[in-house]
């Protein structure tokens, strides 16, 4: 409930803060310049689908006692990651079909990947720290899933930035290449961690002790992820040059 809370919320404040950087300093945010943006551009129909899906999300966290309920929210969720390239570069690209569908499945590779790190992180700390069996067993059951939305994130992002970045000299010579290559390098990071967990710290999990390594190095996987997010933000909002 709490998540898709946030998300409306977040939803409506980037409605708010689009506003502004249309209308800048002088008019500020009104109700009549969140009317147009909302009403009259491209990037509001794009938006009015993300806060569709995100409603819905709220609506069935009340009616989650329903068996059908998680696969709705489920529903609801992609509806919400499948609608963010409608108000971003994508959809500006000729000929969008393929832009958009690329960062859709990026936004639900990443969702996949961070999303389980972060339960995984969540069930780690809040839990009871001696139950490692437990633990072990939740890696085991989240991990492939973790590891089929890193996939994903990845072959889309190489996609993407074959189609963005005309040469590659432009990932050190443009602002928006700057930007792209430290996300990338922190990408990496976050793989490296993955990987770790993955080869050395998993298959120790019966061992009680390999608790502590496997809290240092998700909380290290998820504060790249973390900045991953940071410089996507700021990726998103420069202007993509040729």
């Amino acid at each position: 409930m709490f998540a898709a809370g946030a998300t409306l919320l977040l939803v409506i404040v980037r409605l708010l803060l689009q506003t502004y950087s249309i209308f800048g300093m002088d008019e500020g945010i009104t109700v009549n310049g969140v009317r147009i943006v909302a009403l009259e551009t491209q990037w509001g129909t794009g938006w009015w689908w993300q806060f569709g899906g995100a409603l819905a999300a709220v609506l069935l966290t009340a009616v989650a006692f329903s068996s059908v309920a998680p696969l709705l929210l489920g529903a609801a969720a992609l509806a919400v990651a499948a609608t963010l390239p409608l108000t971003g570069h994508a959809v500006a690209e000729p000929g969008p079909t393929l832009s958009v569908l690329t960062q859709v499945v990026h936004v639900v590779g990443g969702g996949l990947w961070l999303g389980t790190l972060s339960l995984l992180f969540v069930f780690m700390f809040v839990g009871r720290k001696d139950h490692a069996p437990q633990h072990a067993l939740w890696i085991q059951s989240f991990s492939p899933l973790a590891l089929s939305g890193a996939a994903l994130l990845m072959i889309s992002g190489v996609v993407t930035t074959v189609r963005y970045v005309d040469f590659p000299t432009a990932l050190w010579t443009t602002p928006y290449g700057g930007v792209l290559t430290a996300k990338i390098i922190l990408v990496g990071l976050v793989v490296a961690c993955g990987v770790y967990n993955w080869r050395r710290v998993r298959p120790q999990l019966t061992d009680p002790d390999s608790e502590a390594d496997l809290r240092r190095w998700v909380t290290r996987e998820l504060g790249f992820a973390l900045l991953v997010l940071a410089v996507t933000a700021a990726l998103v909002a420069l202007p993509k040059e040729e």
